[in-house]
């Protein structure tokens, strides 16, 4: 106070966690934990914290308010799953499926056979190859290329395997504990770098820059998504499957952990094209969004121009450059 900064206290806080905890604590569709997360400086910082396993505890107020709900969104699929979830009578759901408004001609799909993010998988010969498709992708795409990882091991992995070293083109590199602020300023000056030769982005899939920003136009000509960003084995992830099992038997891993994870992905998958102009190659650096239950969960206008292709940088850069000198004329 005599620095003239506001009181630091988390007796509020406690207070008001409290309060949520004695409101909920009865309530199976509640958890509770204390978890550590870290400063900046690296230091130990506990929270106190209370998840809704259960979206029905919000969406049942509003639904049981309305006549008719609309839900519309580019990545509802499968219905069945999202109506399930958010507590929709499945006897009165009216579904319509729109074809996708995107030229074939303008997004190419491909997914690279061979290799993937799984935990056996995760070798230095794996990263060495995925470094070379991702080479091989940037020095293809005219201007901006995003890249997005399964998690941040993935991505510290992939720098480590020399891919900094291995592009001619500035990269842009998001980190843990980065503010908002922060990551704003690394996100636009990685969009500018498309006024000049382009530049790349290097996050993880479900950050705020792969699901709260858009790269229209050559902000992102090229995305890269490597591996399938399933959540780590934590108590809270655990705490929601085992609920969402309680209350959907045979489906909680896949309603709390494997379509989330597909989810993200395909929204990283189309942040580029945010137009009827805009066009983009966007790869799928996991051979398993081939296989059939992956590629299922996949929007129908990822899957429309989609191909498998094997592990070979100048193949992959020869296929991408004449996807580019098509739209460029």
């Amino acid at each position: 106070m005599k620095q003239n900064k506001a009181p630091l206290s988390y007796a509020s806080a406690v207070a008001n966690h409290l309060s949520v905890l004695v409101e909920t604590k009865e309530k199976v569709e509640f958890a509770h934990f204390l978890a550590k997360s870290e400063s900046k400086a690296g230091n130990p910082i506990p929270r106190l914290v209370t998840l809704s396993l259960d979206p029905r505890t919000m969406t049942n107020e509003v639904f049981s308010k309305s006549y008719a709900t609309i839900s519309a969104s580019g990545t509802l699929d499968p219905i069945e799953s999202y109506t399930s979830l958010i507590g929709l009578n499945p006897n009165k759901v009216v579904t319509l499926l729109l074809p996708s408004p995107y030229k074939d001609e303008n997004h190419v799909t491909l997914v690279i056979d061979k290799l993937s993010s799984k935990l056996e998988d995760r070798t230095p010969t794996t990263y060495a190859s995925m470094v070379s498709i991702i080479e091989a992708v940037v020095e293809s795409t005219p201007k901006n290329t995003g890249i997005f990882c399964a998690s941040y091991a993935v991505l510290e992995s992939i720098i480590d395997s020399g891919l900094e070293k291995n592009l001619s083109k500035p990269i842009f590199i998001t980190h843990k504990g980065m503010s908002s602020l922060e990551t704003d300023d690394l996100i636009n000056a990685f969009k500018n770098e498309s006024k000049r030769e382009g530049g790349v982005l290097l996050s993880v899939l479900g950050g705020r820059s792969s699901e709260g920003s858009d790269y229209p136009a050559s902000q992102m000509q090229s995305v890269v998504v490597v591996g399938i960003p399933y959540a780590r084995p934590t108590p809270t992830v655990t705490a929601s499957i085992e609920y969402l099992e309680s209350q959907f038997p045979t489906m909680g891993r896949e309603f709390g952990y494997n379509i989330p994870a597909l989810t993200r992905a395909s929204q990283a998958a189309g942040r580029p094209i945010r137009s009827l102009e805009d066009y983009a190659a966007i790869i799928l650096l996991d051979y398993r969004f081939a296989r059939h239950y992956y590629k299922k969960h996949l929007p129908n206008w990822l899957k429309e121009n989609f191909h498998v292709v094997q592990p070979e940088k100048e193949k992959i850069a020869k296929r991408l450059e004449k996807f580019f000198e098509f739209h460029h004329g």
